[in-house]
């Protein structure tokens, strides 16, 4: 079993390793052990971030995250350093080789992705004379706006429109066509030719004749794209190419086409063109923010590419001939720097011993090559970069606090992990004795909604006709589950750390949200949707969620679950809205809320996420399932209204029209 490793996402800020004292003005939000977390630590580092993350951290809930989860952080590095104290110097090496990554990357950052190969010189000189072009980021200091120059003046210098002309197939827009069908035997078909011959309409035709399911519509079937799956193109396998090499217009009507003698045997059809949209290319103005984007990547790699090889150049770097298939020998000269060893094949083993040797020599050499540019350039003493590397430092402790704490088995005993081990014995086949303890923390401290989760969302994979063993899929389910179980054991284990570590939390403003049982973590989600504060209410339902919480009344869960889907939808976070009420409507299929969930989800799908059919089958779940719902009515309104192409709501904006006259 893979081991499991905590990714910290949100960076901390390399204040966070020195105590403050400021005055009352800038407060004291928490206490870690002996450091104090200042407010105006936490506001230096949002500075620092990119101006898309700085815009999202406006507002207040998002700040109020992104604060505790520093605290937080800071305070699981500090457990972990305690937790190995015994370990300091292969902890200091591990900071070492860190450092010596970070400054490499670091490198290569401030010489190529920022500026693009140009010198500051030649930024400086087009950044005067197009200050006009800036607009307000010219008022800005002009390293605050170096890459933006940097970017400015590889679009300024090249021919974009021509690039775009040879590489823009990757935004062809495929064909489709919107189509109307009537399908019937060939007897029959007569008929319809003759009806249409008169000059009778399409739709009436299709109503009276036709024998698909789609008659009550007019025949019609909507749009078919050269790029995508449609329903009727498993019926009629042979349409999609028919329609494709089609040379009709608009309001045509085709030829009669037979259907696959397998699969629809006896049917034929004659279709309708209602609208056709050719395959093309966009004009480069439609697409030129997504075109620039993708130009200067191929021109920044380049520039990487051009910039290393000067440095190896410029070093006297040559690499070794060899027996490519050949092993390495500790002590073999793979590369020569101004003739004298450079790289030698212990130090290949040791930092890529799994790695092709010649592409991890090719790495190792710009490792080094980048690393020594960074310190030739004075990169190390640069603040961004120490920043930098304090953020990751504290990553490193904490991934592999996480991880040891995993491995054994978040405190279980011996006795423990063989009782789980008894009553589990399937979970535990196929992985090796040292893998117990993590196997029996997931199943003891995870959550075992994400392993049904998990199943009921891959009935392909964990259904009863999967050709797998049941001791198979359920690996497979652990496997699955770890991310968002390693997660919640994270969440309880910061929260223990009050006692080990001593996190106080001065401000309650910004300390975590702490539900001690779920009737409580339910009310008080109830009361902030209710309040309209939707967005404290995702956050509070997604740690009570997490949170082994004590409760009299377990099924509770189905109600934070089904809260989490509407603070969500409140907060204008439809996709995720849509993943939580399918989740509630996974877990809990005969829960309170069912039918209001369906109908939510089948509106997000439709309203906002413009998901015509997977709207349609949550609108049909619901007529189908709930007979007695006082939603059964919309949801047929909106059934009908997808399947007719949104006749109904057009009616319904004409009759609006004729009131208003």
């Amino acid at each position: 079993m893979k081991k499991p490793l905590l990714l910290v996402s949100l960076a901390l800020s390399a204040a966070l390793l020195l105590s403050s004292c400021g005055d009352s003005s800038d407060p004291v939000v928490a206490r870690i052990g002996s450091q104090n977390f200042r407010l105006s630590q936490a506001e230096s580092r949002i500075a620092k971030l990119a101006e898309a993350r700085r815009t999202a951290l406006e507002d207040t809930v998002a700040r109020r995250a992104f604060i505790r989860e520093m605290v937080e952080t800071r305070a699981l590095a500090m457990a972990a350093k305690r937790h190995f104290a015994e370990d300091r110097k292969a902890g200091a090496e591990r900071e070492a080789a860190l450092a010596s990554r970070e400054l490499c990357r670091y490198a290569q950052q401030v010489n190529v992705y920022r500026r693009i190969g140009h010198t500051p010189r030649e930024l400086a000189q087009w950044f005067a004379a197009n200050r006009a072009k800036l607009g307000a980021d010219a008022e800005k200091p002009f390293e605050e706006i170096e890459q933006k120059v940097a970017e400015a003046m590889e679009l300024d210098t090249v021919d974009l429109a021509a690039w775009y002309a040879a590489n823009g197939g990757r935004w062809h827009r495929p064909g489709r066509r919107e189509v109307s069908a009537i399908e019937c035997s060939k007897e029959r078909m007569e008929k319809v030719l003759a009806a249409l011959k008169r000059g009778e309409s399409f739709e009436s035709a299709a109503k009276k004749f036709s024998e698909h399911s789609t008659a009550a519509q007019g025949g019609y079937w909507g749009w078919i794209g050269d790029d995508e799956r449609h329903p009727v193109l498993a019926e009629y396998p042979g349409i999609a190419e028919f329609l494709r090499k089609s040379g009709a217009s608009a309001g045509d009507v085709s030829e009669v086409f037979e259907g696959s003698p397998e699969i629809a045997p006896g049917k034929f059809l004659v279709m309708k063109f209602n609208s056709i949209e050719r395959g093309h290319r966009p004009a480069l103005d439609e697409v030129r923010g997504e075109v620039e984007k993708q130009f200067l990547l191929g021109r920044r790699h380049d520039a990487f590419v051009r910039m290393t090889e000067e440095l190896r150049k410029a070093a006297k770097v040559e690499v070794a001939e060899r027996d490519p298939s050949a092993a390495v020998g500790p002590d073999e000269v793979l590369a020569t720097r101004a003739g004298r060893p450079y790289v030698k094949g212990a130090e290949l083993l040791e930092k890529f011993p799994k790695a092709n040797p010649k592409e991890g020599l090719e790495i190792l050499l710009q490792w080094k090559l980048w690393e020594k540019l960074g310190l030739d350039q004075g990169l190390d003493s640069d603040p961004e970069y120490l920043e930098t590397v304090a953020v990751r430092r504290d990553n490193l402790w904490v991934a592999r606090y996480v991880r040891e704490v995993m491995e054994k088995g978040f405190g279980l005993t011996e006795a423990q992990i063989d009782s789980v081990a008894a009553s589990n014995p399937v979970a535990f086949a196929g992985f090796p004795e040292a893998a117990r303890p993590s196997v029996a923390a997931i199943l003891v401290f995870g959550n075992p909604e994400e392993l049904e989760f998990q199943r009921l969302s891959h009935p392909e994979v964990f259904g009863t006709d999967s050709a797998k063993t049941y001791a198979e899929q359920l690996n497979m389910l652990v496997a699955a589950a770890e991310p968002a179980s390693v997660e919640a054991i994270r969440i309880r284990h910061v929260d223990s750390l009050a006692r080990e570590v001593g996190v106080v939390w001065i401000d309650s403003l910004w300390s975590s949200p702490s539900p001690r049982s779920e009737r409580a973590a339910v009310d008080r989600a109830v009361e902030l949707i209710a309040s309209h504060r939707p967005a404290e209410a995702v956050e509070w339902t997604a740690r009570a969620l997490r949170l082994k919480l004590v409760a009299a009344n377990p099924s509770l869960r189905d109600s934070l679950t089904y809260l989490a889907g509407r603070a969500l939808m409140d907060a204008a976070r439809p996709q995720e809205a849509v993943g939580a009420f399918t989740r509630y409507l996974l877990l809990y299929p005969k829960a309170a809320e069912r039918c209001k969930a369906l109908f939510m989800r089948g509106f997000l799908q439709d309203n906002n996420l413009h998901e015509e059919q997977a709207a349609l089958s949550s609108f049909e779940t619901l007529a189908a399932d709930c007979p007695d719902s006082e939603l059964l009515d919309d949801a047929k309104f909106m059934i009908e209204d997808i399947k007719c192409g949104r006749c109904k709501t057009a009616a319904l904006a004409q009759n609006a029209e004729k009131t208003a006259e």
